[in-house]
């Protein structure tokens, strides 16, 4: 029993109290959005997700109430129940999974008992319990590893068994019925500490105790003893406990419906957490390399919770944002060796890789925490506070810190603005850019001003890019009319348009760029590149013509950006460098071809990260991120600014931020394996004479002489990296050379081989990188 004397209880509850107090000033969890990965979007598979677990060959197994299926990197293989197989699945419905040191896939079911996948036969075995208790009608809630590889099965509602291998059974682990009143049989989790063994008890998602009293269990595994801890007879106020990890304090301990808890030296006490999750039905607790902890619930979604920095972090799912989390209901997570962290829900498989992780999204919706339209077109960023140009909706002030917004719509005026195009605050001004000229907003009254340029300027001026100089003076690109120059007192000083002097080459502008030598850069979208000179007065144009030698490619500039004392042009969606140095005659543009990188690309990443290019030093390669990744793919030219550490971008689907510095510099390249053999364009099944082991874990294999057309596929299992993957392949003793295939072209094919020995090889890297 737990050492509580009624005096002792007394005491501890009063030493609790104090340290509670603090929960009156709840932590405040930052409302998060991020954009994760479906996979029900992309592969036929039941989506009524139950678990998931990666193998030693890298190969993934999703779990569902409709069967098991693998995914081997390119082809989704579906297991199910078969009554007249006695080597299938026991049921379809399936509950746990785990892969021993072996590699041997554990496969629990509801009400069907324990099944062992043997990779090499890929074959199902039913696995039997010694004494009376019957193998079918276990409903397997937990499989866990201990430190030594014992196996232990939690099987709810008929208790704790353990894994025989001399006897190749499942033991019953002799428990009393109740331990200090909690039940021993109705487990959620099991966690090894030494010698102590812990039974997370209650109820859980599609498991219920009825009316037996849940909590917590250490079992002594030497002296076969225990003590619980209860609402009834200890501090720890829950009814149900389901999940449990190891902290370097004790034990954190989450609860259905209580929160989360803590087991220290001094014994239970409730963690100090956001209110929303003190009573949260808590589903599972993870831990990732990064020291950040994760928290499901199946009532509110997932939690992230940083210790040091007592950060919390909220994702919760809306409707309107389909891309993030489509149900608050998660039912359990794992961790895979990538550290992509993934999430069981009703609504199917849900993957949230480490890169994702660190982009924050701010999508459009009609909830008060997200956009009023999608479209970001303009962003400016000042102490606390993002400021957005929201296209129809107006001007949007975003406090990351709290996730609250604030909408300034757009002015009802006569010929008034229907964009808001570009936008920058000012000492205490907002300057906003639309499609009927250039207004002033003050946020603290919301009141809106048009700025009036001058009379010989149209009154329906749109103006799409606003930028300031070291002298504040503030440069407007606009459409139709060139360049406008406002001075720090915001009085028009000059124009920059066809007919003035000097004279820019073209009318409508896409990005402006005032760089550190006093040179003004103005890009066009269809009419090349011009740069003025302030100090010198001179001009220079680049305009791509059949003739060109310059080195620009393309007429269309989507970005200027100086960094690391070099400037840097997107045009045509390619990178430029400008060659400060160039030598009369010669090119004055360095291009780079797609994905190809130089030293100078990869000292600039926040140039490379505009446009989603991350480079991985230890592949030598540079990889384009995604929506996989969790990034929009459309953003538009002027919708990104860089504040604090921050890169900010907008586009057609909200608005994404996140710390360069905090993105993964190198990932594991998966391993490549063989999937399938054909013979004549007929699969081998494995277990026949030919491939009595799966092809993969052949070490070599022999062919009559008349079978002589044969093809061998292969794959790397990721969902992280899978477009841009390439692959190189030979037969020694056949081919000459490698031969390099792409992701869809994963086949090797042989025909009329001499008779004789050979060795296939294959390899796979990163697009345009490192063997």
């Amino acid at each position: 029993m737990p050492c509580w004397s009624p005096v002792k209880v007394l005491l501890l509850w009063l030493f609790c109290l104090q340290v509670m107090l603090p929960l009156a000033a709840s932590p405040q969890a930052e409302p998060h959005f991020a954009r994760m990965q479906h996979l029900a979007d992309t592969l036929a598979l039941s989506h009524h997700a139950t678990t998931v677990v990666q193998d030693l060959d890298g190969f993934f197994w999703l779990g569902t109430q409709h069967g098991l299926y693998r995914f081997d990197g390119a082809e989704l293989r579906q297991f199910r129940a078969d009554a007249l197989d006695p080597g299938s699945l026991s049921a379809d419905w399936i509950t746990e999974l785990l892969v021993d040191r072996a590699g041997n896939l554990w496969i629990g079911t509801r009400y069907a008992g324990l099944n062992r996948f043997d990779p090499q036969t890929e074959r199902f075995e039913r696995v039997s319990v010694a004494g009376e208790t019957a193998a079918s009608r276990l409903n397997i809630a937990r499989l866990y590893l201990d430190g030594t590889g014992e196996l232990w099965v939690a099987a709810y509602g008929e208790g704790l068994f353990r894994w025989s291998d001399s006897q190749q059974q499942l033991l019953a682990v002799a428990l009393p019925a109740t331990i200090d009143g909690v039940s021993t049989v109705y487990i959620n989790d099991i966690l090894q500490q030494d010698d102590s063994l812990w039974l997370a008890i209650g109820n859980a998602p599609l498991r219920s105790k009825a009316q037996a009293t849940g909590g917590l269990i250490r079992w002594s595994l030497s002296q076969q003893q225990g003590e619980a801890w209860q609402r009834q007879n200890s501090p720890l106020d829950v009814d149900s406990v389901t999940s449990l990890l190891p902290t370097a304090q004790g034990l954190l301990v989450g609860s259905y419906g209580s929160g989360l808890w803590q087991i220290t030296a001094a014994g239970p006490l409730a963690l100090q957490q956001p209110a929303e999750l003190q009573d949260a039905q808590i589903t599972a607790l993870k831990r990732d390399q990064q020291g950040l902890y994760w928290i499901s619930s199946y009532d509110q979604g997932l939690w992230s919770w940083q210790p040091e920095t007592a950060t919390w972090r909220h994702y919760r799912a809306y409707p309107e944002v389909p891309v993030s989390l489509r149900s608050n209901a998660i039912q359990s997570l794992y961790l895979d060796p990538q550290q992509s962290l993934w999430l069981i829900t009703p609504s199917g498989f849900v993957l949230f890789n480490q890169i994702a992780r660190e982009v924050r999204i701010l999508p459009a919706g009609s909830d008060p925490q997200l956009l009023p339209a999608a479209n970001v077109l303009g962003i400016s960023v000042v102490a606390d506070n993002v400021w957005l140009a929201n296209r129809e909706a107006g001007v949007v002030r975003f406090h990351p810190a709290s996730g609250e917004l604030q909408h300034f719509p757009l002015p009802e005026l006569e010929n008034g603005p229907t964009l808001a195009r570009a936008i920058l605050a000012d000492n205490g001004w907002v300057w906003v850019g639309t499609d009927r000229g250039l207004f002033k907003l003050n946020p603290e009254s919301g009141y809106w001003q048009r700025y009036e340029l001058g009379p010989e300027l149209a009154a329906d001026l749109s103006v799409g890019v606003i930028i300031s100089d070291r002298q504040q003076r503030l440069w407007l690109g606009t459409r139709g009319q060139g360049v406008l120059l406002l001075s720090p007192e915001r009085q028009l000083l000059r124009q920059f348009a066809q007919d003035t002097e000097p004279a820019l080459p073209f009318s409508s502008v896409s990005t402006l760029l005032f760089d550190q030598q006093d040179r003004l850069w103005v890009g066009s979208p269809d009419s090349g590149l011009w740069r003025w000179d302030e100090r010198s007065g001179r001009t220079s144009y680049w305009l791509q013509r059949g003739d060109s030698q310059h080195g620009l490619l393309f007429n269309n500039i989507q970005l200027l950006f100086e960094e690391q004392q070099r400037i840097w042009i997107r045009a045509g969606n390619l990178n430029h460098r400008w060659l400060d140095n160039a030598e009369p005659g010669s090119a004055e543009f360095f291009s780079y071809q797609p994905m190809q990188a130089d030293d100078a690309l990869i000292a600039a990443p926040w140039f490379r990260l505009m446009y989603r290019q991350q480079w991985l030093a230890e592949m030598q390669s540079m990889l384009e991120l995604g929506a996989g990744h969790g990034m929009q793919e459309a953003t538009w030219i002027g919708a990104w600014t860089v504040a604090d550490g921050w890169l900010f971008r907008g586009g057609s689907q909200g608005l994404d931020m996140f710390r360069p510095q905090q993105l993964p510099a190198s990932l594991a390249l998966p391993q490549v394996r063989l999937t399938s053999f054909t013979l004549f364009n007929q699969q081998v099944p494995v277990g026949s004479a030919l491939l009595p082991q799966a092809i993969h874990r052949l070490s070599s294999l022999t062919l009559k002489y008349k079978e002589d057309v044969f093809s061998l596929r292969f794959a790397s299992p990721t969902f992280l990296l899978p477009s841009q993957l390439e692959y190189r392949y030979r037969l020694l003793g056949f081919d000459r050379d490698w031969l390099i295939v792409s992701n869809q072209e994963r086949l090797a094919t042989y025909t009329r081989l001499p008779p004789g020995g050979y060795q296939f090889e294959l390899e796979v890297r990163l697009r345009q990188g490192e063997w």
